[in-house]
């Protein structure tokens, strides 16, 4: 709930706290509807285990999740059906070669 507060704090509009992506229906049901509503078709997960597998079941058809770490351990319960005939997309990222290598703090390093 500290997390939700920061985040409402920095502008969230939306903030729907789950807090296990294998039983937690109500927050299931909360994200689903936000994503719908706001035509979401993009995920960045953080978490992996079977918040991946929820994540990649609530975007629409030809949606992405973009994986960057591992709190909850290896991915779980993505289905096959939403990959290969919803060519829905799970696709990784390393955050600190992001951050660091090529990606954000470099920009800004190029643009000074």
């Amino acid at each position: 709930e500290e997390q939700a507060e920061t985040l409402r704090q920095l502008g969230a509009d939306q903030v729907v706290i789950i807090k296990n992506a294998e039983t937690d229906r109500q927050g299931a049901l909360a994200l689903r509807d936000i994503a719908q509503k706001e035509q979401v078709s993009v995920a960045f997960d953080a978490v992996a285990g079977p918040m991946t597998g929820l994540l990649i079941q609530l975007l629409p058809i030809r949606g992405t999740c973009y994986v960057y770490g591992r709190l909850e351990g290896d991915i779980k319960g993505v289905p096959p059906i939403d990959l290969i005939y919803r060519q829905k997309q799970l696709k990784s990222f390393y955050l600190k070669q992001y951050l660091v290598g090529d990606g954000f703090f470099a920009t800004g390093r190029r643009l000074s």
